[in-house]
């Protein structure tokens, strides 16, 4: 015989949970077309199957038989119309199995409440313990998505510089390079034109005039201009070099820095 104590549950208060368990065990009914003597040798058979249940440490059911049992000899079972009939000796018997689980059904009740109020306990340990754990995910969900948002804006702003790169003229000769006067505005300009050094009144820094005439024989032999690369300058490198160098050009501090790039 198997009981069903699937009423109860975890989330439920001790004390309620075993409310619920002495609610589920009194609902005991007696049908008046079976005779009493049957119910009679029945609970005798409740009360073995609830001492095995007691023996395997099954305390909810072993409670739930006894107490059946006795709801059912002391109150359920008097109502029955041919209660009389029933033998004095089987009444005998019964009366005496009465006796013996009363005390057993009351040691069994405090077990219970023990049980329930440490696992209630631990219930409530592990609800706390998943809260922290769904509080630290949802964060570390959060701050997943905020660096996917950075590596994005990172990626899109990349994008960008790489664009405006492209748009930027390559010069045909290394005297073509040159460095836009962040004074001067170029507002009127537009497209690739506006970086050619033909269309800039004022280039800083101007270079040097050099004489190549003086220099010598192998130098024009060597590095024809046929064997020079094309360099590209960003013209903010410049402005960005200014602005760190700032601070030190007002104290009359010269500022040197390096140049460097990939071939």
């Amino acid at each position: 015989m198997e009981i069903d104590v699937k009423h109860t549950s975890d989330l439920v208060e001790p004390q309620e949970r075993l409310k619920h368990l002495i609610n589920y065990s009194n609902a005991v009914e007696v049908d008046f077309h079976i005779p009493p003597t049957r119910y009679y040798r029945s609970g005798l058979e409740m009360v073995r199957m609830a001492n095995v249940y007691y023996t395997e440490g099954n305390l909810e059911n072993a409670y739930v038989l006894y107490l059946k049992f006795m709801t059912l000899f002391l109150e359920k079972i008097r109502k029955h119309p041919d209660f009389n009939s029933v033998p004095v000796k089987m009444k005998a018997i019964n009366q005496a199995k009465l006796r013996e689980v009363l005390p057993k059904a009351e040691k069994l009740k405090d077990q219970l409440l023990t049980q329930y109020k440490e696992e209630y306990k631990r219930y409530v340990v592990d609800r706390e313990r998943r809260k922290k754990e769904q509080t630290r995910n949802s964060a570390d969900t959060i701050k997943t998505e905020a660096n996917i948002a950075s590596i994005g804006s990172a990626h899109s702003n990349q994008e960008e510089s790489d664009q405006s790169l492209a748009n930027v003229q390559i010069p045909y000769d290394v005297e073509d390079i040159s460095y836009p006067d962040p004074n001067v505005s170029t507002a009127h300009t537009g497209g690739h034109d506006s970086w050619h050094p033909s269309r800039h009144v004022s280039v800083v820094p101007s270079l040097p005039t050099v004489d190549r005439s003086k220099k010598p024989d192998t130098f024009d032999t060597h590095y024809a201009r046929t064997n020079l690369r094309i360099v590209i300058v960003p013209a903010l490198v410049m402005l960005k070099f200014q602005n760190m160098a700032q601070k030190s050009t007002l104290n009359n501090i010269e500022t040197c820095g390096i140049l460097a790039g990939k071939l």
